[in-house]
């Protein structure tokens, strides 16, 4: 429990900052949360320190963790595992089935690549690289797109990989689009017409949204599409739809959502209705019809045809 003098230093950083006044309530309940985030970092990294003291002492490349820890997600295959199936090292966290797969050299050793400098992942052909997955095995047919097939143990396919240095030739054929920059900024440092949620209004959309409003994926941090990003229902460029809300005492959880990076980079700014009909939208089942009720609500008030 935070003491009323940390409270008050609280506020009154805050208000320098940001130029905001918080109630006590307010303030506390920040506080709170942010000294939770940070004792979440401070046991990680003592979790990982006494993991690097393990590697020197038994003198090892890694090792697998301990049943009781966990679940992990696999850097290369994204898939998630207690954490006697997860392999660590300082390098990164790999399932068993992908560290097999390095031990046998049918992959090097990779780790989680973001920039796509040494390989790709499955799932970014489409989204970051326009290839449909029809025109994906037609181009692995031809030759022109070399995947390497990672396989568990009874000889099935779960994930492929393709390295940078093997598909040159396609990627100058296929070149990946521009990604959109999606930054979470504090609306003190917006001075475009956009405002943005408070924390303390976040804090009420995150818990109603603990899926995607649109695909219904669950939110994973460690995987670049499947992140959590704040995402403005509203698609009009002269409209501050939040700080309109605000004036006039309506919730701006009305008009904002949480969805996942890869809707949110496909979107842009089309309205709901005309994106609805775009092949994403279409391949990934995404409809008036199966979005959350928010979604919906803001369709019937703003997007009527």
């Amino acid at each position: 429990m935070l003491s009323d003098k940390l409270v008050q230093e609280y506020k009154e950083i805050f208000k320098k900052e940001y130029g905001q006044d918080l109630t006590d309530s307010e303030a506390r309940d920040q506080a709170q949360r942010l000294t939770g985030f940070f004792e979440i970092l401070y046991n990680q990294a003592v979790i990982e320190h006494r993991r690097k003291l393990r590697l020197k002492k038994e003198k090892v490349r890694g090792f697998y963790l301990e049943p009781t820890e966990g679940p992990y997600t696999c850097g290369i295959c994204g898939d998630n595992y207690q954490g006697n199936d997860i392999w660590w090292n300082t390098k990164g966290l790999r399932c068993r089935d992908c560290w097999n797969n390095i031990k046998k050299k049918v992959i090097p050793a990779l780790t989680y690549d973001s920039d796509n400098k040494v390989w790709i992942k499955e799932w970014q052909l489409q989204y970051d690289y326009n290839l449909h997955p029809a025109t994906r095995n037609k181009l692995r047919r031809q030759g022109l797109l070399r995947g390497r097939d990672l396989k568990r143990e009874d000889g099935s396919t779960y994930c492929t990989v393709y390295l940078v240095k093997e598909n040159k030739e396609f990627l100058k054929r296929y070149p990946k689009k521009p990604s959109m920059e999606v930054k979470f900024t504090n609306i003190n440092n917006i001075k475009a017409k956009t405002t943005y949620p408070t924390k303390k209004e976040l804090v009420d959309i995150y818990e109603r949204d603990k899926r995607c409003v649109y695909c219904g994926k669950k939110f994973d941090k460690t995987q670049e599409k499947d992140k959590p990003t704040i995402e403005h229902l509203n698609h009009k460029q002269d409209w501050d739809s939040v700080s309109e809300y605000r004036r006039e005492g309506k919730p701006v959880s009305e008009i904002v959502a949480i969805c996942c990076m890869a809707c949110n980079r496909n979107r842009g700014s089309k309205s709901l209705r005309k994106w609805f009909g775009s092949k994403y939208c279409i391949d990934n089942g995404i409809s008036y019809q199966m979005v959350t009720e928010v979604v919906r609500e803001y369709i019937d008030k703003y997007e009527k045809e």
